[in-house]
């Protein structure tokens, strides 16, 4: 026996008709340069046994832009960002959004660039909301007009991804109040672009394999190098296409007897009930395998299942025979990118 292991816009109708945007006293005195402007995030391929709270993907970063025009002199501004989507779980004390839908798997942090520094959207300064981000202030009127800002999105894995299309979305924006109390709208936003999510990776369907081989006469290992009682097996995996697919082995309890050839010790070698003269070796594709050296095993180019083709069997060596027990093991570990 052989074992083988293992945004919002406010908007006030009056009795006459007349529509009323952004009700602000200031609303003559500052005007939002930059509406909108575009996150360009390529396709992404994720690796299936991210953990989760790593960082994936690249990050996402916007050109500088003219965001707001004040001319009024103020007695105090502010500016600094704020994060759109639906809230997940702080990653390292900051904001964490759903990219796409909730089970998408993908998240992001929100960094605004203000003031010639990046800050994180993290619920601090003292807004009353979570997804605010005051960044840096000044008394009186900003110096640069327009005021010049980025945005820039760090993306990580929360859930299990889920492969496919991540729609465009409004992920942030960049924010003004002046005075301490009046906020400018509209706020300066940034969009993502429509992008597509692949995975990458394998999922064993069987961490332990045994493969009988029987008993075997003396008699069918003649001399040096004769073999006997070949049983065909297989490591079964479920990958991702266009994962490259990598196997590596080494020696079980009793360890390997020559890498070159395969060939593994029985168990329990020195016990006198164990068969000697003989070894399992181990094949992949009818070629014996190299213990700890990596095999290139191929390329899934199918979604789904995905087989390793391998053989053991008894290997007379250049011993006497004894005739006991012959069982062995070895660990295989499935590396994939």
């Amino acid at each position: 026996m052989f074992a083988f292991r293992s945004s919002k816009v406010l908007s006030t109708l009056s009795a006459a008709a007349v529509v009323v945007l952004y009700c602000s006293s200031s609303l003559a005195e500052c005007t939002t340069q930059t509406q909108l402007t575009m996150l360009s995030v390529p396709d992404m391929t994720i690796r299936r046994d991210a953990a989760i709270g790593t960082e994936i993907g690249s990050t996402a970063v916007s050109p500088t832009v003219s965001s707001f025009s004040c001319t009024k002199v103020y007695s105090y501004q502010e500016i600094g960002g704020k994060g759109y989507g639906a809230s997940a779980k702080q990653i390292n004390g900051v904001n964490i959004y759903h990219l796409g839908a909730a089970t998408s798997g993908i998240g992001y942090a929100v960094y605004v660039n203000v003031c010639k520094n990046y800050y994180a959207v993290d619920g601090s300064g003292s807004t009353g909301n979570t997804n605010d981000r005051l960044a840096c202030a000044t008394n009186g009127t900003f110096g640069e007009q327009p005021i010049q800002g980025s945005a820039k999105l760090v993306f990580y894995k929360i859930g299990e991804i889920k492969p496919g299309k991540i729609p465009t979305q409004t992920v942030a924006s960049l924010i003004l109040r002046n005075n301490k109390t009046d906020w400018h709208y509209p706020e300066s936003y940034f969009n993502t672009n429509e992008f597509s999510v692949k995975t990458l990776g394998c999922v064993l369907k069987a961490s332990s394999i045994q493969v009988p081989l029987g008993e075997v006469g003396m008699k069918e290992l003649t001399a040096p190098g004769v073999t006997a009682a070949e049983r065909q097996f297989s490591i079964p995996l479920n990958c991702d296409v266009g994962t490259k697919i990598k196997l590596i082995l080494s020696g079980g309890s009793s360890g390997v007897y020559d890498s070159e050839k395969g060939l593994l010790n029985f168990t329990d070698p020195a016990a006198t009930g164990t068969a000697k003269g003989a070894k399992i070796q181990l094949l992949n594709n009818d070629v014996p395998v190299k213990y700890e050296t990596p095999i290139d095993v191929g390329i899934q180019t199918d979604e789904g299942d995905f087989s390793i083709p391998m053989a053991a069997r008894y290997y007379r060596v250049d011993e006497s025979l004894k005739a006991g027990t012959a069982n062995g093991s070895a660990i295989f570990t499935v590396d994939y990118e």
